[in-house]
């Protein structure tokens, strides 16, 4: 059984806990659990890498690692392919499920939609493709020591290390794991596509997208 395989290190004093899942079958799911601390910095505590695991069985593993951390918010991807907007359904409508409050604490992620990354001068809406939002927001947190990652998670800083930038020829930016031949994206990339998540998931507080700025000022009042 699974909760006697998987571990669930106690976490030190902590303000709020974040689970961000990249899911699939094949290609494993991947659940991190980030906690933040009372001056708001988050720290990845553990990790959780499921292959080929049934999702009715990854539906009971995510509901258990949810409950055991009691996560404030559950972040995951729903493109298609990972099967994680079934996933998200069935814990936040299922009848096993019920009073959890899964409705509220789900929220569903999918890499190429548009979100709001800021506003001109003119208080007009800019749009960024979600996963180059975030992975640039990601660099940030990471260089202000907002993220603090562990010297020890060789395989997570690996991961983030070799992230890449193309600028595609519709202007785009595309960002991809470049694999360990340094030639070409890594299909292996669900660590970096989980913190991709986490990122969108806490992109309110990181940087407040429904604060307009003003427009120009139109004429002069002395």
């Amino acid at each position: 059984k699974f909760d006697q395989v998987l571990q669930t290190p106690a976490l030190p004093k902590h303000k709020t806990v974040i689970l961000a899942i990249d899911p699939g079958f094949v290609d494993p799911t991947v659940i991190q659990v980030f906690a933040s601390d009372e001056h708001g910095v988050w720290r990845l505590y553990c990790r959780y890498r499921l292959t080929r695991i049934d999702f009715n069985e990854q539906q009971k593993i995510i509901d258990w690692i949810a409950t055991t951390y009691n996560a404030a918010r559950i972040v995951i991807d729903i493109g298609a392919g990972g099967n994680g907007s079934s996933i998200m359904h069935n814990l936040m409508y299922g009848d096993e499920y019920k009073g959890k409050g899964y409705d509220q604490r789900f929220e569903g992620i999918q890499f190429k939609e548009n979100v709001i990354s800021g506003y001109n001068d003119e208080g007009e809406e800019l749009t960024q493709d979600s996963k180059g939002y975030a992975a640039n927001e990601l660099a940030k947190l990471i260089q202000e020591k907002r993220i603090i990652l562990s010297e020890i998670d060789h395989e997570g800083l690996s991961q983030l290390e070799r992230v890449a930038k193309q600028r595609s020829t519709n202007g785009r930016d595309r960002y991809f794991v470049i694999n360990g031949k340094g030639a070409g994206a890594d299909e292996d990339d669900h660590i970096f596509a989980s913190f991709i998540c986490f990122v969108l998931g806490i992109r309110n507080a990181v940087s407040n997208p429904s604060l307009k700025r003003l427009a120009k000022t139109q004429g002069k009042y002395t």
